[in-house]
């Protein structure tokens, strides 16, 4: 698995399975959502990534109620899983407010699109 926390990092790919989590504890929902991703890049012959956070996004949106003993899975402990799941590329994301701020504004851009459409 190529781990990258830039996004210029990936190399160019040009098909993929993905999924954006902070897998901050990887329960059976969570190993479902991985083994869909493998299913679906391996029916595609295409590339399995996942974008994860780090620090968790709570530390950014709400670190008054944000404890470490909240985290029930490390960035180290998700690697491994990642890694024994045959993921392709991981991409961690540093989670800031201006990356909330850009998700934000791209669903409402795409919410207006969609009713435009429709």
């Amino acid at each position: 698995m190529v781990v990258c926390t830039r996004i210029s990092d990936i190399p160019t790919i040009s098909q993929s399975a993905l999924t954006i989590g902070s897998f901050d504890g990887i329960h059976i929902g969570h190993l479902e959502i991985l083994k869909k991703v493998i299913l679906l890049s391996s029916r595609n012959k295409s590339k399995s990534v996942i974008i994860t956070f780090d620090p968790h996004p709570k530390t950014v949106l709400r670190p008054d109620l944000f404890e470490e003993r909240y985290l029930i899975t490390t960035l180290e402990k998700k690697i491994d899983i990642f890694v024994a799941h045959k993921i392709d590329y991981l991409l961690i994301y540093v989670y800031v407010v201006i990356i909330v701020l850009l998700f934000v504004l791209l669903v409402w851009y795409n919410e207006k699109i969609f009713v435009m459409v429709n």
